[in-house]
């Protein structure tokens, strides 16, 4: 592997990796929206382009010290900033603001380093070091392997995170054109074919002519494509065309090899097309992930190397042509669940990360209480033995290694309130439904959807219902509904540590010295979350008009209850952060205390951030940084080998 290597200088200290976004214009943070990170000046060259997590190289800042400043801390507590600055004219204003904030920043970078670089390379500074490495997309990335039947959540997040390429199976290829071959026979002899020589929905009574494919498939595609804003993200669009792509390698959906090519084009080159999150009942989401094939024939807006340009400049300078639409390719496209799929499988990633951090600050909180761990015990659990339960429990003993917690104290509660005693249950039950949800997902990314479709081994067709996803929109409505639990447990266990008769401390955990209310009115705000996230557990996947004269009477909304479950997650990360303010602060009233080897290394990290509430400040301000702390998941940095022994 080629790394280039160039000298720097170091302004502000620290480490970043990321993706270079170039920009020839100066930059004022004040006109960069906090909540997507996009730049809004007119004119400027990166208008409409977001800076987030990008390492961003321009000439230097512009504006007053005080916009400058409240522009970049804004996109910090959105968690939308740039990971780091490279700058050819540093001025004062920008280098205060930098080592303020907290953001890595160099300048006198090697000339020949500006000659290299391009939108998309990947970048690694390294302040200490002086160094900047510099590798394009794709070139430290292994290949990830379809075939239709293995594809594996790890490596979908590898393609959709990481970008790594993917390659096809021999055999798969083999697959795909036996199927395309069989209903091209079937259509032959005769056979109507839903989909192929005839109409879709309503329109399966009528015949399409041959010598009208491209127009037929151009009438499909635009009537279909009725997905509306806000948009899905990048992460989760890899997703559904890298479960679409392998879906189609089972051989049973008649796609055509320049089809099957164009998925793994895309995903090869980083064009990724915009994809409305809303307009799918999730019954196939044929009226959301149509723009992939609208982006395919060069029709649609996609996000190409750090911004959003349209997909027939992407694919012009990929060297790709428009597609030319080939007998069923429209409806091939259109009928896969792979929008509700694959953001379901973005939406496993970041409970699993959630969880993490919860059970880690609810241990924190559980030191600052001084609380009986009893119940944690091994023993006791595998008397119980629900596995979530074992698994959770087994997480908080580990987190508490040398705890206090675990010496003997007179003056401790023969046992404490269920929010506490029994708050790693109740993360166990998260992860029970959350092994459901992994369970159908994993049958759904390496199955066909489609209908009608081949039976590979007998090369046989036949209508189907393949494409219902009612078993998965209700394991997430049920993750959704231990998510409320968790939720509401998070609160009572802020409700109860801010009772000193509860926790011996002060009331609402505020500072001996009595310069502020502490966390008094933080009440207000997370019940305000809490009730926001019963609105959110409501079922959806029982919602649903008869369709398309009737013929479609039922549909699951795989995609809006995969929606709301991902707003209830982000929900948490406030009251997971929240929660970390209490247990800090807990921890300090307390005093003199040991902690575990994990929970220890929490308390640093927020500490770092956030400083103890000994004095008078807006609540407000940590509250946010409490969260962008959850989000970026800066909190488990140091946990990387608990994680693999876990």
């Amino acid at each position: 592997m080629m790394t280039n290597v160039f000298a720097c200088r170091e302004i502000a200290k620290g480490k970043a990796e990321g993706e270079i976004l170039l920009s020839s214009d100066q930059i004022l943070f004040y006109h960069v929206r906090p909540e997507d990170g996009v730049v809004m000046e007119r004119g400027h060259c990166l208008e409409g382009i977001s800076v987030k997590d990008k390492i961003l190289i321009f000439p230097g800042g512009k504006g007053s010290s005080v916009v400058q400043m409240d522009g970049l801390y804004q996109l910090e507590k959105h968690g939308t900033a740039p990971r780091a600055f490279i700058v050819e004219e540093p001025d004062t204003v920008l280098v205060s603001t930098a080592i303020i904030m907290d953001v890595p920043m160099v300048d006198r970078v090697e000339h020949s380093f500006y000659r290299e670089i391009h939108n998309g390379d990947i970048v690694r500074l390294d302040t200490t070091k002086q160094t900047i490495e510099i590798e394009e997309r794709g070139q430290r990335m292994e290949k990830i392997l379809l075939n239709g039947h293995e594809l594996t959540l790890q490596a979908l997040y590898h393609i959709a995170y990481e970008g790594y390429p993917v390659e096809i199976e021999a055999e798969a290829w083999k697959r795909v054109k036996r199927g395309r071959e069989t209903m091209e026979r079937l259509a032959h002899d005769g056979k109507a074919i839903y989909g192929y020589n005839r109409g879709v929905g309503w329109n399966k009574d009528r015949n399409v002519e041959e010598n009208l494919i491209e127009k037929e498939n151009r009438k499909v595609i635009y009537s279909h494509a009725l997905g509306y804003p806000p948009y899905n993200t990048i992460e989760e669009v890899r997703a559904m065309m890298a479960i679409r792509l392998n879906t189609l390698l089972i051989g049973a959906s008649c796609a055509s090899d320049e089809l099957v090519i164009l998925y793994k084009e895309f995903l090869n080159r980083g064009i990724t097309p915009c994809v409305p999150r809303r307009g799918s009942v999730g019954e196939a989401d044929i009226t959301t992930i149509t723009h992939i094939g609208m982006a395919f024939a060069g029709e649609n807006q996609v996000y190409y190397k750090g911004q959003q340009t349209s997909a027939r400049e992407a694919m012009k300078q990929e060297g790709l042509e428009p597609y030319h639409w080939q007998l069923k390719d429209a409806h091939t496209v259109m009928l896969s669940n792979s929008q509700g799929e694959g953001t379901t499988a973005i939406l496993v990633k970041e409970v699993e990360d959630l969880l993490f951090m919860s059970d880690l600050v609810y241990c924190l909180d559980y030191e600052g209480l001084n609380g009986n761990i009893e119940a944690m015990r091994q023993d006791v659990n595998e008397l119980r033995g629900l596995p979530g339960q074992k698994k959770c429990a087994a997480r908080c003993r580990k987190f508490l290694e040398g705890s206090y917690l675990y010496d003997k104290d007179s003056k401790r509660a023969l046992q404490d309130s269920l929010s506490f005693r029994g708050g790693f249950t109740i993360t166990g039950t998260v992860i029970d439904a959350l092994e459901v949800v992994k369970k159908f997902l994993a049958i759904q990314i390496n199955s066909p959807s489609d209908n009608p479709c081949i039976i590979p081994a007998t090369q046989e067709l036949y209508v189907t219902s393949n494409f219902e996803t009612t078993s998965l929109a209700v394991a997430v409505e049920m993750l959704s509904i231990a998510l409320g639990h968790l939720s509401r447990t998070i609160n009572y266990r802020m409700i109860k540590m801010a009772d000193p008769d509860f926790t011996g401390l002060t009331r609402f955990l505020a500072p001996r010295n009595g310069e502020s209310y502490g966390y008094s009115q933080i009440q207000d705000a997370f019940s305000a979350l809490d009730a926001e996230n019963r609105f959110l557990i409501t079922p959806s996947s029982v919602d649903f008009f008869a369709i398309e004269g009737y013929i479609e009477d039922h549909a699951s909304n795989l995609p809006l209850v995969t929606t709301k479950a991902l707003q209830l997650v982000d929900n948490l990360r406030y009251l997971v952060g929240m929660e970390a303010l209490y247990a800090a602060q807990a921890v300090d009233l307390r005093g003199n205390i040991r902690l575990g080897r994990y929970t220890q290394a929490a308390y640093d990290t927020i500490r770092k951030i956030i400083p103890s509430l000994d004095g008078l400040r807006p609540i407000q301000e940590d509250v946010q940084k409490a969260y962008t702390l959850i989000k970026s998941g800066k909190l488990l940095e140091n946990l990387d080998d608990l994680a693999q022994c876990l």
